[in-house]
């Protein structure tokens, strides 16, 4: 039965866009939502997927993986990173699509939110790790004022900015 759910998210989902790009989204975030109770309302998933384009300003006729990545799945995952996943959960459940509105609204501040609490960390992570020395071979940064569920951002993003390993831990 989740097979024959699934075939019907991603022939929906193919109807706005019919080239390989949308399926491919469609499979991708079936693969993500492979989750009994969220698929068998996937008329909710399909409401969920059209708010969450709207707040992130993505076009859903030219949806592309990086859209995915980059722009509907970190709304979604922000509210766990910061407390409780129950949002995105409601979001992805439910049939209204007024509610699925005002929820992909309150993921997007909640994940402006955890953009802000990421470069906070970073900057104070930096200045820990510079403490130490002028050029430091490893950034390293541990404190209990760190979000734990952003630690991990922080750290890639310190990793990328400075060419060297970073850790950076609640």
């Amino acid at each position: 039965a989740t097979t024959a759910v699934l075939a019907v998210i991603i022939a929906e989902l193919a109807e706005v866009n019919p080239d390989c790009t949308a399926v491919m989204f469609a499979t991708l975030l079936a693969c993500v939502l492979y989750n009994p109770a969220v698929l068998a309302c996937h008329a909710g998933v399909i409401a969920a997927i059209a708010a969450l384009a709207a707040v992130a300003d993505v076009k859903l006729d030219k949806i592309k993986a990086m859209s995915i990545g980059f722009s509907l799945a970190p709304r979604l995952n922000a509210a766990g990173r910061l407390e409780s996943a129950l949002l995105s959960y409601t979001l992805l459940s439910t049939n209204d699509i007024s509610l699925a509105g005002e929820l992909a609204q309150r993921l997007n501040v909640r994940n402006n939110e955890r953009q802000k609490i990421t470069r906070d960390i970073q900057e104070k992570a930096l200045a820990m790790a510079a403490a130490e020395g002028p050029s430091p071979q490893f950034l390293f940064a541990v404190s209990p004022e760190f979000n734990h569920g952003i630690v991990g951002l922080a750290a890639s993003k310190l990793a990328e900015s400075y060419y060297r390993p970073a850790f950076v831990g609640h």
